[in-house]
């Protein structure tokens, strides 16, 4: 029984000690300026014209080199950037090859995730960079 109720003690003062630290806030997000995607529809790749091939030029780790080059941030030890999805996307008559990253800022990790944004990179059919999109911050509740 006193080994329990010493147990029970030690227990007691650690959940006091720790009540009683001081409440260490969280530092501001790192915002990357935002800039607004076009509007576009999903396609399927059998929509192409017939003989159209989409171009593949940069592989994922390539792309996150160019989006830490463009955005020093992302090159923080802050910063994850994660490879969320690919799609081919129209927008007005053209096709694009839609690449869809999230970007979380670390220092800001709660119990519900990290605040971040979702950055976009947008391809012609034939590889070259069309555009690169960034939606507004996101901070879970």
């Amino acid at each position: 029984m006193r080994i329990l109720s010493s147990s029970l003690i030690a227990c007691s003062a650690l959940l006091v000690g720790c009540s009683s630290a001081p409440y260490r806030g969280l530092p501001e997000p790192i915002a990357l300026p935002e800039s607004a995607e076009p509007a576009y529809d999903r396609a399927n790749y059998q929509a192409l014209p017939p003989g159209t091939a989409v171009v593949v030029r940069f592989s994922t780790e390539e792309l996150k080199t160019k989006l830490m080059r463009q955005f020093p941030a992302l090159a923080s030890d802050r910063a994850s950037l994660v490879l969320v999805e690919e799609d081919l996307v129209t927008a007005g008559q053209a096709f694009y090859r839609r690449i869809w990253f999230s970007y979380g800022d670390e220092a800001t990790l709660t119990i519900h995730g990290t605040c971040g944004q979702n950055i976009m990179l947008w391809f012609t059919v034939t590889g070259e960079l069309y555009g690169t999109f960034v939606d507004e911050m996101f901070c879970p509740i």
